[in-house]
């Protein structure tokens, strides 16, 4: 056009220069920034995956729990006073890779049986899981991790204990601390942190 031949030759090559170093910097800059952006992305999906992994860990922990303690719960051992005692030293023995403690609990939800014995008495009102297992739920675990007096802060699992007649007469209960280190062993050395939430 007009204006480009009316330029002297040093212009030109001046406009040329310029031309060329924006086009190049404009380039380098979207690679980066889509080197960047794809860098990142693969970084986010890593977490999905080792989060998703982690999930599928602590579920198979679950079943594993969930089979355990209804299996136990069922036994016909528990309508027996006499028995009662035995019946929980073995749950305890079944289930104690999985929590510290193993609770029998009444219709009403109190605590009547601990092992290994404590000197204070727990009270679950506060579980939806156990109130959902005294209803008549073959399993339940809770959703949230809450404070169980001088145990510590737990999950817990719960399965109906029934009589010879079907009836629920009370619930086993374990407290499962997801933390610990029986349980942990899988996840801590992958180290999902903040982002792995």
């Amino acid at each position: 056009p007009w204006f480009w031949s009316r330029l002297g030759l040093g212009a030109k090559m001046t406009v040329i220069v310029v031309i060329g170093v924006v086009s190049l910097v404009t380039l380098f800059a979207y690679l980066g920034t889509a080197a960047l952006d794809e860098s990142t992305q693969r970084t986010l999906q890593e977490r999905v995956i080792l989060a998703q992994t982690a999930a599928r860990h602590i579920d198979y922990l679950l079943a594993s729990i969930e089979n355990i303690l209804t299996d136990t719960a069922a036994q016909e051992t528990w309508s027996d006073s006499e028995r009662i005692g035995a019946a929980l030293d073995d749950a305890y023995h079944r289930l104690s890779f999985y929590g510290t403690h193993v609770f029998l609990l009444d219709r009403n939800g109190h605590s009547i049986a601990t092992q290994p014995q404590i000197a204070r008495t727990v009270s679950f009102s506060q579980f939806a899981s156990v109130s959902a297992v005294l209803g008549g739920q073959s399993f339940a675990v809770s959703r949230y991790k809450r404070p169980l007096d001088s145990i510590g802060s737990s999950t817990i699992a719960a399965a109906p204990v029934r009589d010879r007649s079907g009836q629920i007469i009370g619930a086993l209960v374990v407290p499962i601390d997801l933390t610990g280190p029986n349980l942990s062993t899988f996840t801590h050395p992958i180290g999902l942190g903040e982002t792995g939430y």
